[in-house]
This record gives structure tokens, sequence and C-alpha cells, in this order.
């Protein structure tokens, strides 16, 4: 095949007016790429296509500035003498412009030998002295061949040839990489009107990756300012439900003060017309004052709820002696329930830092809770256990259970299945909980009933000093009925 042969069209003269032209194109197709790799691959074409630069094969080296080293990236390019001869003929035929090319490139994968050499190049940028590190380090095109800079041996092998040219592509920032030619097949030399069009052109394509990065860099930070937006949006509405709720908090802080004295009164005067009152009136007398009882007990746990105490007041508390206490005090409750209780509780006598009364009304709430799910009897588990640095505490029940959507709404206020319930038992658990740094879930361990996990932390240091050796593996959970 005739070296003319091989040439592609449009020649490799460079006047000014065919450069100017070719900004003026490539700009357009910059503009028309949609990505940075879009803006690369309309670089490479422009320098092998025949109206652009002409060279036979053209790639791009990246800076890997994490990796310390200048890597093949991309190539555009014929895999072989023949295969060029191909290409350049079949645009001829076709009379493609470089529009059409650069539209097409993405479309038409490289020839795989040539991909692997792009991706073979690695240069590590402590060798300054290689020609390409020079390149970037002095911002400046270079030239290796005859007459030239000699060629890096390793490089020259896997190029094919000792003859190319590069240059930087570079930005106010830092270099990000070069622009690597050659005319393999053609054997056409590099002339100096050819580096002056490389510098030129690549002069070009450095304003338009130092472009597409700053998109890039803008694309992501109006991503993020967007979900800044919403999240103060998100934000705003909570504020607002905040402020609403404490203006509700405020308004029936006021109603329980007002309705507990005149449901103090009731009460008192229920209680003197039972004294005073004869036997017909004195069941009506009774009742009135069961009701009053009823509301006194309602207004106390509202009272709880919306008035949390203002402070912990925590120390080292022994919790299986914690958890017995109050276990002793819903004995008569079980009995009448006909509930059996049994305990497994860690043999490690877990001790966390923790408000001995609050804690005690915590537990009591989730045990009656417990309880009160089982009207026709059943069985109460309380077990404790290390797990870590924190302790469990797990309270099961052998009622009916609750529905999966229940389960995430059982700790929220005001919300009960129980007929006359107030639904704020566990919902005061669960702040108490969270006031010791601890949490309270609900899950469905098995068929039957709910189990109630409450999770604390333990104490960092022992009552004597810091912790010593940790002791012998631990038994297993000591089981047993409450005495």
């Amino acid at each position: 095949m005739a070296e003319q042969d091989l040439e592609p069209a449009g020649g490799t003269r460079y006047p000014a007016r065919l450069l100017l032209e070719l900004a003026a194109q490539m700009n357009r197709a910059f503009l028309r790429a949609r990505d940075l790799e879009g803006i690369l691959r309309a670089v490479l074409v422009g320098v092998t296509a025949g109206e652009g630069l002409g060279f036979n094969r053209a790639f791009l080296l990246r800076v890997l500035p994490a990796e310390g080293i200048l890597a093949g990236e991309m190539a555009v390019g014929p895999a072989s003498r023949e295969e060029a001869g191909r290409i350049w003929h079949e645009v001829q035929r076709r009379q493609l412009s470089l529009f059409d090319l650069i539209d097409h490139s993405g479309e038409t994968p490289v020839a795989p030998p040539l991909g692997e050499t792009a991706r073979a190049i690695r240069v590590p940028l402590a060798e300054r002295g290689h020609l390409l590190v020079r390149a970037l380090l002095e911002n400046r095109e270079v030239l290796a061949g005859p007459g030239a800079e000699p060629a890096p041996e390793p490089l020259a092998r896997l190029l094919g040839t000792g003859r190319f040219a590069a240059a930087p592509l570079s930005s106010a920032e830092a270099p990000y990489g070069l622009i690597l030619v050659d005319n393999r097949y053609t054997g056409r030399p590099i002339t100096p009107e050819d580096m002056e069009a490389l510098r030129f052109f690549a002069g070009l394509a450095s304003l338009a990756v130092d472009k597409a990065r700053t998109c890039e860099v803008l694309g992501a930070q109006l991503r993020e300012l967007a979900r800044m937006n919403e999240e103060i949006e998100r934000n705003k509405d909570l504020l607002v439900q905040a402020e609403r709720y404490a203006a509700l908090g405020r308004m029936a802080d006021q109603l329980l003060h007002e309705l507990r004295n005149p449901v103090a009164a009731m009460g008192g005067l229920a209680r003197r017309l039972h004294r005073e009152a004869a036997d017909g009136t004195r069941l009506h007398a009774d009742a009135i004052l069961q009701e009053c009882r009823r509301v006194e007990t309602i207004l106390d746990r509202l009272m709880d709820f919306a008035e949390p105490p203002p402070g912990l007041r925590p120390e080292r508390v022994p919790l299986h002696g914690l958890v017995h206490e109050v276990l002793v005090l819903l004995r008569s409750e079980m009995e009448r329930r006909g509930i059996c209780c049994l305990t497994r509780l860690d043999p490690g006598e877990p001790a966390p830092d923790l408000d001995p009364e609050q804690f005690r009304r915590c537990l009591l709430n989730v045990l009656k809770n417990a309880l009160e799910a089982m009207p026709g009897g059943g069985t109460l588990t309380v077990g404790t256990r290390i797990v870590g640095d924190r302790v469990e505490i797990r309270v099961s029940d052998t009622g009916p259970g609750l529905a999966r959507g229940h389960l995430s709404q059982a700790m929220e206020p005001f919300f009960t299945l129980k007929p006359g319930g107030m639904g704020l038992g566990l919902a005061v658990a669960k702040q108490i909980m969270e006031r010791h740094g601890g949490s309270l879930r609900l899950a469905c361990e098995g068929p039957p009933g709910v189990t109630a996990v409450l999770t604390l932390p333990l104490a960092r240091t022992t009552p004597e000093g810091p912790p010593g050796p940790p002791g012998p593996p631990r038994r297993a959970p000591a089981a047993g009925r409450l005495a």
C-alpha cells in the first residue's frame, strides 16, 4: 500500500485561517459534548481527523495524584496499517465531516490492542527526568525521535515507535494530563508546524477540560445545595410543628392544673358523703369517689408525661435488686390475674448508673403493660443479659401480641388498644430510658406475646476504680420463679 494512500483526507498544512476554522469547529464540538469524557473523546478525534491535525493515533494520559502516576486512559486511531487504510478510505468515500466523526466516536469501540496499549502506559510522577513527566512539569510540548529527544525505551516498545509528540493539558490549579500523538502507520515526520498546531490544539482542549471540570464541581455543589435546601425545608416544618406542640403542651399543663383542684374537691366531698350518707346514697357516693380517683390517676399520668423530672440523680444501682423490688410490688396483681413470673438474670450482676426512682417508674410501666396484655393469665418472663458495654432487660408476655403496624406505634403518646387506657405508660418509659442514654423497643420474638427490650449503658468503671482483668466465662443465665 502506497504511503500517500494512508494519509487522512484534509492534508497537514496549518495556515492561520485553517487553525482558526479548526478552533471554531472544536469549540462547537466542546459545547455539544455532554460531559468531560465527551470533551476528551472530541479532543482525540480532532487530533486524528483529516480536518483536524491528521495524526495517525492519539492517546490521552491522565495525572492520578492519589497513585502518583501518569496513566493512559483512552485512545483513538487504527490498530494496524491495514485498518488505517480502510478507515481513511471510508471517511473519504462517505465524506464524513469532523462533526460526523466526533458524533460517531462514542459508538465505535476502540480496537482492543489500542485500548490495551493506552491502559498499559503508566509513568511514575516521581521520575522527573522522564520525557512525559518533564512535559507536565515544564508545561510544554515535547518531541521524541531522530533529531529530537530520545524516547524512553519502555514507552517506545509499548507504542511500537520511538517517534511521537506530547502536549500537556493544564489548568490554573494543576496539570490534568497529556495528549500523546504519533504517525506510526504513515511514518510521516512530525514537523515544527505539527508541533505548533499541537500546542495550539492542546491549549484549546485545556480550556474545554477546565470548563468541564468546573461544571462538574459546580454541579456537585448545586446538588449539595439542593439537598441542604430540602433539609432546611424539612427542619422548618419540624420547627413549626415543635412550636405548635409546645403551645399545646403549655395549654395542656395549664388545663391540668386547673382541673386538679376541682377534682380534688369533688373527691373530698364524695368521701364525706360516703361516710355520712345512708346505705342507698352511700352506693352513689362510692361510685362518684371511684370515678374521682380514676380522673386523678389520669391527671397524674398526664402530668408525668407533660412535666418530666428536671434532671437525673444517677447512682450505681444493682440492677437485679431493683428488678426484684418492682416485681414484689406487682405480686398481688399477678396472683389476681393468674400470671406466673419467670426470671432469667445474667450472673454478671450488672450495676449501671441510673436514677433509681425514675427507672423504677419506667420498669413498673413496662411490667404493668405486659400484665395488662394477659387478662386471662399467662407467663411473664423477665431476663437480663450483658451485651458488650450495655445491659439488656427483656420483659416478655404471652398475650395475643401486636400487629406489625401497631408495634411501631405502641410507644407513641396516647396510642392504646386497651379499653379505658391512656396510652402513656410506654411513652413515659421511653422518655426515661432516653434520659439515661438508653433505649426501649418492642419486638414480636415468638408466636405469642410481645417482648419489651430496655437497653442501658453500663458504668465505665467499678466503684473501686478502673475495671480489672476479665473474669471466668459466664454461666448460662439462671432461671427461676418469683419468690
